[in-house]
């Protein structure tokens, strides 16, 4: 345990997987532990089975000191930097030093500055520094002559290569279509996201709602996108697919859009700024000058594969800024092709087992826990009527089954990713030329949006879950819209309860297990109009509040007599809630929350139960099973997640339990108890009856609804 450590004067700085520890001691003796050790080596003493601190000692398999080589980073490694002298002395490099989280943000940063000045004074340059609540990253220009005493220092993390985006230039398309519909007039209330990509072009579908197009620096990347995809992006967190729309007498918009451009004409990361410079820059201003709520991150680092369950500084900063700034971040799972060489027909046999393989977790920073992860669903087979007699082609999805280039979790701290899915696309095998199509090539197998090359065509096909991202901002404006007023987290706990996962997608899964399918899917796919209103027959109500830690809120949920006999019917419950984060923590998220819902047990009955085991452990101890209603996914599937939701269903008459029933929400303290933190949550709980019971007429005068 930590405490154990931090007892003998040590701080755990990072816990991996395989039960490896990396320490840091503020003092070079050790006093405490090699006294234990010395202890443990010493004679038994009389009485005694085992040796003195066995119980301590025996739990530690190896002890050794962190080398130089194993503070060069994931990236380094895989271009070859093995070992501290395979940076050449008069050779120029361009790196990122992390420092571990040894102590105070200040102390840190002195220690960032000192070793910048060593950089400088040996001919080198800074490009960035940066300092945040737990992260402090520098990125420099020095000779390896220069690196290699650097990566000696205790304090020092990881010298590694900067990220590069995952985004990649497609070739030219030729995608025809009829006269478009216009767009519908604008509303100024539309809700803004913010693209950050690579700029986005005055498209004629999206000038109108584009409220900025900024640089972030602008004197060094410009606004225009020359790249490309930033267009294509806004295109669908605006409308959607459009080819949903085509067939309207408008084109209707649910955003406006302001564009931050964070990528070079090149599609890389400008060099000069580290990415959690970039991210706190860009969405502080978007946030503070535009109002903006909303964000799109459809770019990834395919290289930064951390260990199972941990993410990087990107993941941490937006985390960081979701919480601080109350804003709903929502990034793209990242692509992977399945297979390749002479594999490629796998592609197609061996889906979708291979979306669960290791090397397609998904990538940084979609295992962020305050962000929200989307992966790709398939729009279609990817075939049109062309392909109807052609043998050649070999469809790998149907409609509504994971797209088979979508990664999969978890994310940081275990849980559950990607938080939803979207459509996204599909990829179809293609045996004459020994290769894997998509949109563009192929348009029906992607979605329909907006083209960065308007004057050359207004639309375009696009495949990946970059656009599954946007897809899914474009709900979440939706919902916005119907409650402007809404925090980050009741849009994600309204996102939840609306979501379903298709039928073609549990059938194309069945036989894996609910634990690995869940990594796939999420919570499923958004019903944007589910979420943002109540119907006759159903009910949502819902609640922004928060908690101390080991503290608990009962909410009295009220059962219309309607509800109570015969008939297929249904309470889902769901929560979003948005913890503290350290990256460096063995265990990153600082709260938990979880759930329970009561029936037929008198509310003081509930309170006490509740409030006798407030701090007695991390897990409540279940009420009595009659009590309790077993909603499902249950409480080992769900407690650990930050966004849950769960439901229990009912078919035969439930009068027993009378006309309320009662939602524990209970705040789990973590590393986070030793500090003063309220955790910010959103409850929503939904009853639905299949028949046309009108609920929503009975219960409107009993709680806060939505209509």
């Amino acid at each position: 345990m930590e405490e154990d450590w931090e007892g003998l004067g040590l701080t755990v700085l990072s816990t991996d997987d395989d039960n490896t520890l990396v320490l840091f001691a503020s003092t070079d003796d050790l006093q405490d532990f090699r006294f234990r050790l010395n202890e443990y080596e010493g004679p038994i003493p009389d009485g005694q089975i085992n040796r003195r601190y066995a119980s301590f000692i025996d739990r530690i398999g190896d002890i050794a000191t962190v080398a130089p080589r194993d503070r060069i980073g994931v990236r380094a490694r895989e271009d070859g930097f093995i070992e501290a002298d395979d940076f050449q002395d008069n050779t120029e490099y361009v790196v990122d030093i992390e420092l571990w989280e040894f102590g105070p943000p200040q102390a840190r940063r002195t220690l960032a500055e000192e070793i910048v000045a060593w950089v400088e004074e040996q001919g080198g340059e800074l490009y960035d520094l940066y300092s945040g609540p737990s992260i402090t990253i520098a990125r420099v220009r020095a000779r390896g002559q220069t690196l290699r005493p650097v990566l000696a220092i205790p304090q020092v993390a990881f010298v590694d290569f900067p990220p590069q985006p995952d985004i990649v230039m497609e070739p030219p398309e030729d995608f025809a279509i009829g006269d478009l519909p216009p767009v519908a007039a604008e509303e100024e209330e539309l809700p803004i996201i913010g693209i950050l990509d690579s700029g986005v072009n005055d498209n004629p579908l999206l000038i109108g709602g584009i409220v900025a197009q900024e640089g972030f620096p602008e004197s060094a990347l410009g606004t225009a996108d020359v790249f490309g995809h930033g267009t294509a992006v806004a295109g669908m967190a605006r409308f959607g697919d459009l080819r949903l729309q085509l067939g309207l007498p408008e084109l209707q918009p649910s955003a406006r859009i302001v564009s931050a451009k964070v990528v070079t004409d090149q599609g890389q990361f400008f060099d000069r700024r580290t990415l959690p410079t970039q991210m706190r820059t860009t969405i502080e201003r978007l946030r503070n000058t535009y109002g903006c709520r909303l964000f799109v991150i459809s770019l990834g680092d395919v290289r930064a594969r951390y260990e199972r369950g941990r993410v990087g500084p990107w993941a941490t900063t937006l985390d960081e800024l979701a919480r601080e700034l109350d804003v709903m971040i929502i990034v793209s799972a990242g692509n992977r092709d399945p297979r390749g060489g002479n594999a490629l027909e796998q592609g197609v046999t061996q889906y979708p087992r291979y979306l669960l393989e290791t090397a397609n977790r998904v990538c940084e920073p979609a295992g962020a826990v305050n962000a929200v992860t989307v992966g790709s669903l398939a729009n279609s087979s990817g075939l049109g009527p062309e392909h109807e007699f052609d043998v050649h082609i070999q469809t790998i999805t149907q409609p509504d089954e994971p797209s088979p280039f979508s990664r999969v979790g978890p994310g940081g701290g275990g849980i559950k990713k990607p938080d939803f899915v979207d459509y996204g696309g599909t990829l179809v095998f293609d045996a004459v030329g020994r290769r894997l199509q998509r949109a563009p090539v192929l348009p029906n197998a992607g979605v329909l949006t907006t083209h960065a090359d308007f004057q050359r065509q207004l639309i375009v096909s696009k495949t990946g879950t970059s656009f599954a991202g946007p897809h899914l901002a474009h709900k979440a404006a939706q919902i916005l819209r119907a409650l402007p007023d809404a925090s980050a987290n009741l849009i994600k706990a309204l996102m939840a309860g609306s979501a379903q996962v298709p039928e073609a997608t549990l059938r194309r899964l069945d036989g894996i297990a609910d634990i690995e399918r869940e990594q796939i899917f999420g919570n499923g796919l958004v019903n944007a109009g589910k979420a943002s209103y109540s119907d006759d027959h159903r009910v949502v109500l819902y609640a922004e509040d928060s908690l101390g830690m080991d503290q608990f809120a009962i909410y009295q949920v009220p059962i219309p007599g309607d509800f109570q006999g015969n008939g297929a019917r249904r309470i889902h419950v769901s929560l979003a809630f948005d913890p503290p984060v350290k990256r460096t923590r063995a265990e990153y998220i600082g709260t938990r929350m979880n759930y329970r819902l009561i029936r037929g047990c008198p509310s003081n009955q509930v309170f006490e139960h509740f409030r006798s085991h407030t701090g007695a452990d991390t897990e409540p101890a279940e009420i009595a099973g009659r009590y309790n209603c077993k909603l499902e996914p249950g409480p080992k599937r769900r407690d650990r997640n930050t966004i849950q939701t769960s439901s229990v269903k009912f078919t035969q008459d439930t009068a027993q339990y009378g006309n309320e029933y009662f939602l524990v929400v209970r705040c789990v303290g973590g590393w986070a108890s030793d500090q003063e933190v309220l955790q910010r949550y959103a409850i929503v709980v939904e009853l639905e009856h299949e028949a046309q019971v009108e609920l929503y007429a009975r219960m409107q005068q009993r709680a806060r609804v939505r209509a």
